[in-house]
């Protein structure tokens, strides 16, 4: 049977949302030049099309977008053979004349049609389903410079009102490569059969354009499996043979209650210690004493009492930080401002537990960041974020704090500090991006650098081409950090890949130490050669010396 061929001219006027009501918004129409070829059946009974928005004007750009479906009334037109129609199509429960918000979002949109395919000359007919692959609708409310890959991956710039974003293989491995047609191009619909698959999703629409373009996926790599469970915190002990780690609660469980489990190198054995209704914030410090939260307090697990292990509740926050050395812990208190000062809210006062005497030690006002190595108090001075500053206070003599400052205007409030030998460095990730372009929402995001707080000197480590970068939150350790950087090869953040890189910070220089289709949980080991992850089929264990 031959195949036919169909040239549909489709006015929308109703396939456009933005702003927080999606059922009560229109954008202008615009007229589809559609071109459908069926490989089957020689004739459509009628024709519908359908539009995907994908809300990634809302959406943070570290996130997955939003889909929602847009109603598009069904058109019913006389049977098409070879010739072409205009077919009028109009949402639900849209305001005419409507005009999309000029706050500079971008709005993006799937479109795909739903056909009957009539068989002659038996008249018996079937569904079948067109889509456009590689083959986005974008709709900018002025003219945009669009850089959908990061600051460093390639940019298109997008006329004011629609147009169609069309992606192909590259001549080099890596993203593909984009470019903007006018709508008023004929775009080709490719016959995917009698269903879409997965509701057409956006994940697997990007992974089979990608896979069609052999372009090369990063593997996973996390090391060797030590476990088959699923560990959602978890902590070294102190000797490096096992790992002490809670897992995820029931859902079905009234009480919540996370087990927290102990797993040994050596066989691989597993053991539970206890069960903590609500459990959260697993430490442990450099005696293996272990801490864990629940819904109210900190408590402290007492590994000696037998199994299960004895809690004792200690009388602060759960999210309370420990510090390496076990003396001391670190929360926040809430602080209601005088009112007859002319002043309303709170200020965040730093408290300093003594876990010897069960007392407080000291107090601070400020902006806790954390510990350094060997236990001094990092935190930043005074609540005003505007004059920033940095102070290490020495818990040991309770001397006045060392301060740096004021800092460079671009340092991240809260700053991350890491500390090589000489003492703490500010991490810096210099680069903005945004995946709508014009208005960034991801500020400082990409690449790292390191400051030194004293001289105001910073150091590159990444550049913007290795990712969006996220710094690993774990106990501080001397001369080392660790950071996620996170590439993507799908348009909306999809089909992305998460390299857990090592920094060095004496020589400033990072290499991958594994590879995660994820950001994962991490431990590093007491000897500092090995980190344990946590994925969701099991603990893996990877050296960060290779």
């Amino acid at each position: 049977m031959t195949r036919k061929a169909f040239v549909i001219f489709v006015v929308l006027q109703g396939a456009c949302t933005a702003g927080p009501d999606q059922a009560s918004y229109r954008g202008p129409a615009f007229t589809l030049n559609a071109r459908f070829a069926d490989p089957s059946a020689p004739e459509f009974g009628w024709l519908s099309v359908s539009v995907q928005v994908i809300n990634s004007s809302t959406a943070r750009s570290n996130q997955q977008p939003q889909i929602e479906h847009v109603p598009v009334e069904f058109t019913f037109v006389p049977p098409l053979v070879g010739g072409s129609a205009r077919i009028e199509l109009s949402g639900s429960g849209a305001i005419p004349g409507e005009e999309l918000s000029s706050g500079g979002e971008l709005r993006f949109f799937r479109v795909y049609a739903q056909g009957q395919l009539v068989t002659a000359p038996s008249g018996s007919s079937s569904i079948g389903y067109w889509t456009l692959p590689g083959c986005d609708l974008v709709y900018a409310p002025g003219s945009t410079t669009f850089t959908p890959y990061g600051p460093s991956g390639q940019t298109v710039e997008l006329p004011k009102g629609y147009s169609w974003l069309r992606r192909a293989c590259g001549a080099t491995p890596g993203p593909l490569e984009m470019t903007v047609v006018s709508t008023e191009e004929i775009v080709d619909f490719h016959y995917v059969g009698a269903s879409l698959m997965n509701d057409f999703a956006i994940e697997p629409a990007e992974q089979a354009l990608i896979e069609g373009c052999a372009v090369p996926v990063p593997a996973v790599n996390l090391g060797s499996r030590v476990s088959f469970d699923h560990a959602q915190e978890l902590v070294w002990s102190a000797d490096g043979t096992g790992i002490f780690y809670l897992a995820p609660a029931d859902p079905q469980d009234r009480t919540q209650s996370a087990s927290m489990r102990q797993l040994r190198l050596a066989d691989g054995a597993t053991t539970e210690v206890v069960a903590i209704p609500h459990g959260q914030g697993l430490q442990g410090d450099s005696t293996g004493q272990l801490y864990v939260g629940n819904a109210d307090n900190l408590m402290r697990v007492d590994l000696t009492s037998g199994s299960p292990a004895a809690l004792m509740t200690i009388p602060i926050p759960p999210n309370s930080v420990l510090s390496p050395n076990g003396r001391w812990l670190a929360y926040d208190f809430k602080q209601a401002l005088d009112p007859q000062s002319g002043a309303s809210g709170y200020s965040i006062i730093k408290h300093v537990w003594d876990i010897q005497s069960g007392a407080d030690l000291t107090a601070v006002e400020g902006s806790f960041v954390g510990w350094s190595p060997d236990s001094g108090l990092v935190y930043w001075s005074g609540p005003d974020i505007s004059v920033r500053s940095l102070a290490v206070l020495s818990l040991t003599t309770l001397a006045p704090p060392q301060t740096y400052g004021p800092l460079p205007v671009n340092t991240p409030y809260p700053a991350s500090v890491v500390w090589n030998p000489n003492g703490p460095l500010l991490t810096q990730r210099p680069f903005t991006w945004s995946i709508q372009g014009e208005y960034p929402s991801c500020y400082s995001c990409f690449g790292l650098s390191l400051q030194d707080p004293g001289t105001g000197v910073e150091r590159p480590v990444l550049d913007a081409s290795a990712g969006m970068i996220d710094i690993v939150s774990i106990p501080p350790v001397l001369g080392f950090m660790l950071v996620w950087a996170r590439t993507c090869l799908g348009l909306y953040n999809t089909v992305c890949s998460y390299a857990l890189m090592r920094v060095d910070l004496t020589d400033a220089t990072a290499r991958t130490v594994a590879v995660s289709a994820s950001e994962l949980p991490v431990a590093v080991s007491p000897d500092y050669q090995s980190v344990a992850i946590a994925a969701t089929n099991g603990i893996y264990v990877k050296s960060l010396s290779q």
